[in-house]
């Protein structure tokens, strides 16, 4: 029972925080295209910033 409360209590964390992540981890290539607004067009380039995002997140969540 335990995992299944860490499972929702992560996934309640990941809702609020996502969206800041997801701006931060893409900051970078923004800035770089001049496009504040770009998000990845391929499938294979969405997997790796959405790998890097849930990664992040799970880091945030184990250290708060």
């Amino acid at each position: 029972m335990k995992t299944v409360d860490d499972a929702a209590e992560l996934e309640r964390f990941a809702a609020h925080h996502r969206q800041s992540v997801l701006d931060e981890v893409l900051a970078p290539a923004r800035e770089d295209k001049g496009n504040p607004h770009w998000r990845p067009t391929g499938f294979m380039e969405g997997l790796a910033y959405q790998a890097r995002i849930s990664k992040i997140l799970r880091e945030r969540f184990i250290a708060q």
